[in-house]
């Protein structure tokens, strides 16, 4: 005979309430046959203090290369700087060049 009883009926709903119940049970068991002492947890334990060291490792290594970062930031910021510099000495030093060079003709036009 086939079940007709709808989602709303309230044996029906009873029924999966129970089967619910027995299966959070049963998972319960399970969780309590699992401690501390357990090969299960020993294992468990092992693989998270693998993790937490690997997790300790990369935060090394990211912070090393923020660092990194850090001082290749820096010397682009110094190397701008000097690069500034040293257009500006350039053009200084074409000014300065030609100040000779005017200074140069205008002796020889004197005679000098």
């Amino acid at each position: 005979m086939k079940d007709d009883r709808g989602d709303l009926d309230l044996s029906k709903q009873i029924d999966i309430l129970k089967k619910q119940m027995q299966e959070t049970e049963n998972e319960l068991a399970l969780v309590k046959g699992i401690n501390k002492n357990s090969p299960e947890m020993r294992g468990l334990e092992h693989v998270i203090a693998d993790h937490q060291k690997e997790i300790w490792k990369y935060k090394q290594k990211e912070s090393e290369w923020e660092h990194t970062q850090n001082q290749l930031e820096g010397t682009k910021q110094v190397v701008l700087n000097l690069t500034e510099k040293l257009n500006e000495l350039r053009e200084d030093n074409k000014k300065l060049a030609k100040q000779v060079e005017d200074s140069l003709h205008r002796l020889r036009e004197a005679g000098l």
